[in-house]
C-alpha cells in the first residue's frame, strides 16, 4: 500500500534527524516524503539537505515568504503546500511533526488497518510524552482522538472532506468532518507514538488556550458548547480556572470580530451535535 508523508518544519534542528531516522527505518517505507520548510533559520536546512541526498523519495518545499505564525492555520497551510507537491500515486497520506519518533512497524500496521477496513478514513496510534524520564500517555483530547502530530488519512477521505481546515482545532474538526462524510476513525492503542516536545511549549499555554477559543468559534461550536468546554478546561487543565477563562475569552474575541468560519453551516450543525452527544455521554458516565 503506497503512502506519502508530509512534514512541516520550522527550526527543528533538535528533533528532525531523529524523526527522519525513525521514518526511514519503517518496515513499510513511504513512496514520497515532502518536507515543507517554513523559513527555518537554524540548522534545519542542512539536515534536510543531508537526508535528501541519502533518500531519493525525500523532497523539500521551501516557502517563499515567512508569514506571521498562526497556531493551527500555518500548520495546515504548510501541509497543503506539501500535498500539492505530491505525485498522485498514493493511497494514504500522513501529516507528521518533526518531533515524533515511531516504532518500526507503525506504518505497516496503519496500512493493514486501511486495507482491512474500506471505510476507515483516519487512523493513528497512542501518543506518549516524556515526563520525569518516563514515557506516559499525553492527555490531550479524548483517548479515541487521533492527535495532531501524527495523523494518517486515506486519500479518498481527505478529498471527500475537502481537505484540512486552516484553523486551530483543525485536528479535532478533521475527525468530525471525516465522520460527517461517512468515514470511520481509529486509534490503535498498541501503536505507541513518542512525542519529544510537549504540546503547546512552543507558544505558551495561555496563548494556546485563547487560540483554542478562536478555533471553537471558527469550527462553529457555538456559545453553549464552547462555554461547556471552557468550564471543563477550567476544572481539569492547569493552570486551573485560568485555562477556561482564556478559552472563553478567545471565543468571545472571535465572535466580536466575526472571524471567518472554517466549516459550512451544515458541517457546523453536525459538529455541534457530535460534541453535545460526547458531553452528555461523559456526564452520564
Amino acid at each position: 500500500m503506497n503512502y506519502a508523508v508530509i512534514i512541516p518544519v520550522y527550526n527543528e534542528e533538535l528533533y528532525l534527524a531523529a524523526a527522519l531516522d525513525s521514518l526511514m527505518a519503517q518496515s513499510l517505507l513511504p513512496s514520497q516524503v515532502i518536507i515543507v520548510n517554513d523559513g527555518s533559520t537554524d540548522g534545519t536546512p542542512a539536515i534536510i539537505a543531508q537526508y535528501s541526498q541519502q533518500y531519493s523519495q525525500l523532497k523539500v518545499v521551501h516557502k517563499q515568504e515567512k508569514k506571521t505564525y498562526r497556531i493551527g492555520g500555518t500548520v495546515v497551510e504548510n501541509f497543503q503546500l506539501g500535498y500539492a507537491a505530491l505525485q498522485p500515486d498514493f493511497e494514504f497520506v500522513v501529516k507528521l511533526d518533526a518531533d515524533i519518533t515511531l516504532p518500526v512497524h507503525y506504518f505497516a500496521t496503519i496500512a493493514q488497518h486501511f486495507s482491512s477496513r474500506p471505510k476507515l478514513g483516519l487512523a493513528g496510534g497512542k501518543q506518549l510524552m516524556l515526563k520525569n524520564k518516563e514515557w506516559v500517555y499525553e492527555p490531550i483530547g479524548d483517548p479515541d482522538h487521533v492527535k495532531g502530530p501524527c495523523k494518517s488519512y486515506r486519500k479518498a477521505c481527505l478529498e471527500s472532506m475537502k481537505g484540512l481546515r486552516p484553523t486551530i482545532g483543525w485536528d479535532s474538526a478533521d475527525e468530525m468532518l471525516a465522520q460527517f462524510y461517512g468515514w470511520e476513525v481509529l486509534v490503535d492503542d498498541q501503536l505507541l507514538i513518542h512525542h519529544h516536545r510537549l504540546t503547546g511549549t512552543n507558544t505558551g499555554q495561555f496563548a494556546v488556550r485563547r487560540r483554542i477559543g478562536h478555533g471553537f468559534y471558527r469550527i462553529r461550536y457555538g456559545f453553549f458548547v464552547s462555554a461547556f468546554s471552557a468550564l471543563k478546561s477550567a476544572l481539569r487543565t492547569p493552570p486551573y480556572l485560568v485555562s477556561g477563562i482564556a478559552i472563553f475569552l478567545g471565543y468571545l474575541e472571535a465572535w466580536i470580530r466575526r472571524d471567518t468560519f472554517a466549516v459550512t453551516e451544515e458541517e457546523g450543525q453536525y459538529i455541534r451535535q457530535f460534541r453535545w452527544q460526547r458531553m452528555l455521554k461523559k456526564l452520564k458516565n
